[in-house]
């Protein structure tokens, strides 16, 4: 099925308008989720300057599993804010709107 024009309109539109929020909410996100972990991974990056640490400590990070869970939490939050936006475009369209904007398109 080929797209009509007010659906192209209207994927363009909601793309457009949840951006900021997007990269902002994904910054929260991830510091909220994996700041422990990157923490200690910079913590570790600083101690092997110091050849006594490096020698004594070996760890190994599992950067697979720690990020597993990452792609379930973005898609939550992408899930959400499109249903937001997609909320915010049918109130707008509710209001005759839309007719101008797709008229620009």
């Amino acid at each position: 099925m080929t797209p009509n024009r007010a659906q192209v309109a209207y994927q363009r539109i909601l793309q457009l308008t949840y951006v900021e929020d997007l990269l902002s909410a994904m910054k929260k996100l991830f510091i909220q989720y994996f700041k422990p972990f990157v923490a200690s991974f910079v913590a570790s990056l600083h101690s092997v300057n110091n050849v006594k640490t490096a020698v004594n400590q070996t760890t190994t990070w599992d950067f697979v599993s720690t990020f597993q869970r990452w792609d379930m939490l973005f898609d939550k939050l992408l899930k959400g804010l499109e249903e937001r936006a997609s909320q915010v475009f049918l109130l707008i369209a509710a209001s005759g709107i839309t007719i101008l904007i797709l008229q620009f398109l």
